[in-house]
């Protein structure tokens, strides 16, 4: 017989004898390489769709989500793999005690390997063009494109799957060769029954787990700074990670080591068998329950975020956009600008036949300030390490406030009076004094109505309410004069001073006769001044642009967790099935001395109950410490509160717990079966 074919018939003798283990990890393989050619393909395909508004965003969010699937497709075939391997020692340590050289089953493990990537690509490949077109439109609906972008095929996703995952399988095949090469056949045999080494500085290794613990939560809670929150998110992440390995490895130490001393409990015996079971595999155990734990947290962190930031579009785009167009200029003193582009507005929705309506204006006066010995003095140049101080000021007009938030004030304002938001304490001032100038506070303003309106975005802006107009510009003269004080005040770069004026209106019409009015609108150069032309933002195309940064990433958010929950469950289903092929000769022998059919139930229950939940309450721990830091991060990137944020988280919570329910359920089944297989 030609030596070729013997090892080529020997491979396909062994895949088909092990199927029950090589089937779930061919499957986890076509499935991750679909994921990763489906996400590929969509940003190339919204890549080339130019005419579609928002595309180069969507398409840049894509391919960082393309790049976290890479990694995490990397992560997991390796630990499948390990999986696998692990059930096969004994066989490849037998096909050495036989005779077979170490050169002759890396040949057998070369034809193995090939088999399976060659196969799991091309289904990978082919299972993601027949399923892209479902997530094309899944994406288009959350993004809300044009039904004109046609699903298309291309080159280089295909090309890529092809090096990634080519280069991973041969990454874990030369990675299986080198673990073969250095073990010896008799040691291949005898791995499965040999236990765990006693783990050493259980209690060293306990401390550095809570050390890390508690400075990636003290990160979460304590940081209240936006900016600063998320600058060191990722900071407390890595340690939350690293505390999770490291408690899950000591805790399990001892928490065995103390039911094994609890006599009461201990001498039992479907307690005895249960602790003996674990505590032989503990560390095993404690790296794949701190693997699901962490996996779990991805899947509820990424869903419940990204789900906030896509439902608090249409709100996020009412509060920007009160009425459907809107101008801003900067305020200068002897040029009535408004005058100027309201009779614009008014000539060009006269000829194109539509009625201007909600038609108001507001000015603002916006600084950066800091508070030293109980007054304020506004910031000049950007410092980060002083970032938690800062406090932005919106100055307004008292009829302003009436206009944006829909309230009548029940007070006036007169002179140097000013309304002003509560400040970090809470407490409300009686005065407020600004580069030296003092302003007596007459009332509070209503905060919930501020955040509403979107006055209040960023942790610490303080809302300032002044008479009118004439008293806004005697601040900005006297914000000027400290300026102009200062020493080396010319190198700021310009006037940090600026009252921007703002117009809002709606229009009402046709759409073609309002389509006429916007391309009016966007060629008009007739003006007094060419550089200040009639650009106007329009709320649609504003919704359009946010639709397809916030679905996009909400897409990527369900595209990640769908993943990370397909990884949670396969490490799941395959530590079961490891743990019920190691335990299946024990609980043989155990039957032999007595145990019965339902002895074992009970056995396998409270075996798997001991450790099977303890990665989800901790992994529900870590995401509500989480909603903390999370919401101060979508606080200064999506203008979301916390408030906003723990709905969705609870929800997400409480659906992944169910679901988790039902994979304990499925795997418990999957253990039994393996365990009672003879």
């Amino acid at each position: 017989m030609n030596k070729r074919f013997f090892y080529l018939q020997l491979a396909r003798n062994n895949l088909k004898r092990n199927q029950r283990n090589f089937i779930p990890y061919w499957l986890s393989c076509v499935v991750v390489v679909a994921f990763f050619f489906n996400l590929a393909n969509l940003q190339r395909m919204i890549k080339a769709a130019e005419h579609v508004y928002g595309n180069t965003t969507v398409a840049g969010v894509l391919s960082f989500g393309t790049a976290i699937v890479a990694v995490l497709a990397a992560i997991f075939i390796f630990y499948a793999n390990g999986f696998l391997m692990r059930n096969r020692k004994k066989e490849i340590g037998l096909y050495g005690i036989l005779g077979l050289e170490k050169r002759h089953i890396a040949r057998v493990l070369f034809y193995e390997s090939a088999a399976v990537a060659v196969s799991a690509i091309a289904a990978g490949l082919l299972l993601g063009i027949v399923f892209g077109k479902l997530i094309f439109l899944l994406l288009a609906r959350l993004i809300r494109y044009p039904v004109g972008v046609s699903y298309t095929i291309y080159g280089k996703p295909i090309f890529y799957s092809l090096v990634v995952f080519g280069l991973l399988f041969l990454a874990v095949l030369i990675f299986n060769l080198i673990s073969m090469h250095l073990t010896e056949p008799i040691e291949l045999l005898k791995s499965k029954n040999q236990g765990e080494k006693k783990m050493r500085f259980v209690k060293l290794t306990a401390l550095i787990g809570l050390l890390c613990l508690s400075g990636g939560y003290y990160i979460a809670i304590a940081v209240t700074a936006p900016l600063t929150a998320l600058l060191l998110f990722f900071v407390a992440v890595l340690l939350v990670i690293m505390a999770t390995h490291y408690l899950f490895r000591a805790g399990s130490v001892v928490v065995l080591g103390a039911l094994k001393k609890n006599r009461h409990f201990y001498y039992r015996p479907s307690n005895f068998i249960s602790t003996s079971a674990l505590i032989y595999r503990m560390r095993k155990n404690a790296t794949g329950l701190a693997n699901i734990c962490i996996l779990s947290c991805m899947v509820m962190v990424t869903v419940a975020g990204t789900a906030a930031v896509y439902h608090m579009t249409e709100r996020r785009t009412q509060a920007e956009f009160p009425t459907a167009y809107v101008k801003s200029w900067e305020w200068e003193e002897g040029k009535d600008w408004l005058s100027i582009y309201r009779d614009l507005v008014e000539k060009y929705a006269a000829e194109s036949h539509v009625a201007v309506s909600k038609f108001y204006d507001t000015e603002r006066l916006g600084l950066m300030a800091q508070e030293k010995d109980g007054e304020f003095v506004t910031v000049q140049e950007w410092n980060s390490e002083e970032a938690d101080s800062y406090r932005y000021i919106s100055v307004l007009r008292q009829e302003d406030y009436t206009k944006i938030t829909g309230e009548t004030l029940p007070f006036t304002l007169r002179g140097k009076e000013i309304a002003l938001s509560a400040g970090k304490s809470g407490q409300q001032l009686t005065e407020f004094t600004l580069e030296g100038v003092t302003y007596p506070v007459k009332a509070e303003l209503n905060m919930e109505k501020l955040m509403d309106a979107r006055m209040v975005g960023l942790s610490g802006q303080t809302v300032l309410l002044v008479a009118g107009e004439t008293e806004m510009q005697a601040m900005q003269a006297d914000l000027r004069k400290s300026q102009a004080a200062r020493p080396a005040a010319g190198e700021s770069g310009g006037d940090p001073y600026r009252i921007e004026q703002t117009m809002f209106f709606d229009l009402e019409g046709t759409p073609a006769a309002i389509a006429e009015f916007e391309q009016k609108a966007e060629a008009s150069t007739i003006l007094p001044d060419r550089e200040k032309q009639l650009w106007l933002r329009g709320r649609e195309a504003y919704q359009a642009e946010l639709y397809g940064a916030n679905g996009g990433l909400y897409f990527i958010g369900i595209f990640l967790g769908s993943l990370f929950l397909l990884l949670t469950v396969l490490i799941i289903y395959f530590k079961q099935m490891s743990e019920g092929e190691e335990d299946r000769e024990r609980f043989s022998i155990l039957k032999q001395v007595g145990l019965s059919r339902r002895e074992a139930k009970q056995v396998i229950r409270r075996q798997l109950l001991m450790i099977f939940f303890l990665p989800l309450v901790t992994a529900i721990v870590h995401v509500s410490v989480a909603t903390v830091i999370i919401g101060r991060i979508l606080l200064v990137s999506f203008g979301i509160l916390t408030s906003e944020v723990i709905p969705y988280m609870a929800l997400t919570i409480a659906a992944f717990a169910l679901l988790y329910l039902v994979v304990y359920l499925w795997t418990s089944r999957v253990y039994y079966v393996t365990v009672h297989r003879s």
